[in-house]
């Protein structure tokens, strides 16, 4: 596939899309703080804190799909054709660094809490599924971003199988985020071999998405948001075209679906009106990005140094609330004080480590000359 017109963001654009990033990766902070502090006293609020969560995470999926498809006719562009090896280079050095340091994270709390004698599971007023318990056995599908598609590691270590394909929304106990990455992971390689062009990538494109749709049910509906944001960057660079008429009943039509999703989720708490609300508010954002953003070109302004360190932010902040708030029973602190202190940390410590493992381009080289050598040695 050749891009047709591709098209550089405007500096309104991507000043915009930079404050949506860090804005989204900061709300999804500040609930799992409210989660941990005052649900559990404060319950009836959880159907709340969980729709700011869960439709920031769903900005995410649609600002991944502008941005990854925008990527690949930048790279086709480029080239002529889409450069695969180029583009999982450029995949793998964005996401395993922050990756790795959010599992080294967590091995140093688990290490701290041991040595000073701190409980690391069952807490006071906290679902029992997070802890810091098993951390070596529940990290490891996450490495491999299997987490959600094959089940707990424990369950295969154990041979309950069975149990292990049924429960396909696991994540790491300690790091509850880390289930949208592995989605989003899959989503990027479908992606990649379907822009190809190739015929046998573009099957094994529609295999990779078949598997993950019979393992991980989130998989296939959270990927129409996905893909309603790559629809976005295709229509910004002239491959689809749609007019003015087609793009008011577009907005007309995401409006009553999210308010009749949002009505049904606030009447009646569940899991399946979660997950349409978070589609519906995917839809939203998709809509509301393409009128406001592209087809204005409004400027949004709001914290965009953020973006910076805001996947960094997503996949280490939860370790770090979880053991602010073991500390916190520990010592009694002020639930108010703990909160300040939690999100505080979580942002401080993101944007330190950004400076290190979200050097993507420092990643980029050094794969590359990894990659030169190995062909060398080869040929």
């Amino acid at each position: 596939m050749k891009a047709v017109n591709y098209q550089r963001l405007t500096g309104n654009q991507s000043v915009s899309f930079d404050s949506l990033r860090g804005v989204s990766a900061l709300l999804v902070v500040a609930s799992h703080c409210v989660q941990f502090f005052f649900l559990p006293t404060n319950p009836e609020y959880h159907k709340y804190v969980a729709m700011v969560s869960q439709s920031s995470v769903m900005l995410f999926f649609v600002m991944s799909g502008f941005l990854i498809t925008k990527s690949i006719t930048g790279n086709i562009s480029k080239n002529g054709n889409l450069d695969l090896n180029d583009f999982f280079v450029k995949r793998f050095a964005r996401i395993y660094p922050p990756l790795i340091a959010s599992f080294v994270l967590v091995a140093v709390i688990v290490i701290f809490l041991h040595i000073s004698g701190m409980p690391m599971s069952d807490l006071k007023g906290i679902p029992k599924q997070y802890s810091f318990s098993d951390f070596a056995l529940s990290y490891l599908p996450s490495f491999m971003f299997l987490n959600g598609f094959l089940g707990n590691f424990k369950d295969i270590i154990h041979g309950n199988i069975g149990a292990t394909f049924i429960n396909l929304g696991v994540y790491p106990s300690s790091n509850a985020p880390l289930w949208s990455l592995s989605i989003e992971v899959w989503y990027y390689v479908v992606a990649g071999l379907a822009f190809s062009g190739k015929a046998k990538n573009v099957i094994l494109s529609i295999a990779v998405a078949y598997i993950g749709y019979r393992l991980n049910g989130p998989f296939f509906m959270f990927s129409i948001v996905w893909i309603a944001g790559s629809i976005c960057c295709l229509m910004h660079d002239g491959v689809l075209k749609i007019n003015t008429i087609t793009r008011l009943l577009l907005t007309l039509l995401s409006c009553i679906y999210l308010f009749n999703c949002t009505y049904y989720l606030l009447t009646e708490y569940s899991s399946q009106n979660l997950n349409k609300f978070n589609v519906a508010s995917g839809l939203f954002f998709a809509v509301m990005i393409w009128n406001l953003f592209i087809v204005k070109n409004i400027r949004l302004r709001i914290l965009p140094s953020s973006a910076k360190y805001s996947y960094t932010l997503y996949i280490t902040h939860f370790p770090v609330v979880m053991c602010i708030y073991t500390i916190s029973l520990a010592f009694k602190i002020d639930t108010l004080y703990a909160v300040v202190i939690s999100f505080i940390s979580s942002v401080l410590l993101a944007s330190w480590l950004a400076r290190y493992v979200e050097n993507v381009e420092f990643f980029i080289s050094r794969l590359r000359v990894l990659i030169n050598a190995y062909k060398s040695k080869r040929a």
